[in-house]
């Protein structure tokens, strides 16, 4: 086990050893060279992915669904025209944000979680930050089936368990697909469906 872990290690430092120094722009051009070959799969095989990814430790014919921290049965998949009680993929960077139908950002894993699909709904396409009583359409819960989320008119706040995940996620997508840009509004202009950005970044 430590011959293992110590090899581990010295992989991952030769892994970003280009990296070494580096800041700003350069730094993220220099990891996006790294990361930009995974291996993709397709939308469709996603579903299967997220049943292993995110099996139940305690019932292995369960999935958690991110969000709400629920355990449902796998079968309960959103074949179209099911109930808001089953699960589907939700893009954490939306698709009308500069996430394509097809290819590699699509089917990512890094930014596509199960979650239900009312709150998959209720989410739709807001970007990520604190939610503000004091603003327009203040919610909370978001959806009763995410107690732990609440949201405004054009913002949602996921619970404390998946802040970081989702940061991480966000982060992660800006480096990887260089036609993506994290930004905060304002100044920047709030993410729309004919542009590439998505938010909040000082709050991730």
């Amino acid at each position: 086990g430590i011959i293992n872990a110590i090899s581990l290690n010295a992989q991952s430092e030769n892994y970003y050893s280009s990296t070494y120094g580096l800041s700003g722009s350069e730094l993220k051009q220099t990891i996006n060279s790294i990361i930009d070959g995974h291996n993709s799969i397709s939308y469709d095989a996603v579903w299967d992915a997220h049943k292993d990814l995110y099996k139940d430790p305690n019932n292995s014919d369960n999935i958690l669904l991110f969000y709400s921290e629920a355990s449902i049965s796998n079968e309960d998949q959103d074949v179209g025209g099911s109930p808001g009680t089953y699960f589907n993929r939700e893009h954490l960077w939306p698709r009308s944000y500069g996430v394509g139908t097809s290819g590699d950002d699509n089917s990512d894993l890094h930014s596509l979680v199960p979650a239900y699909k009312s709150v998959n709904s209720t989410r739709g396409n807001k970007y990520f930050d604190n939610s503000d009583p004091n603003e327009s359409g203040y919610s909370i819960p978001a959806n009763s089936l995410a107690p732990n989320c609440t949201a405004n008119s054009d913002t949602f706040e996921p619970g404390d368990a998946q802040k970081g995940r989702v940061a991480r996620a966000i982060l992660y997508m800006d480096t990887r697909y260089a036609d993506l840009e994290l930004v905060d509004t304002p100044p920047s202009p709030a993410p729309d469906s004919s542009s590439n950005r998505m938010a909040q970044l000082s709050t991730l």
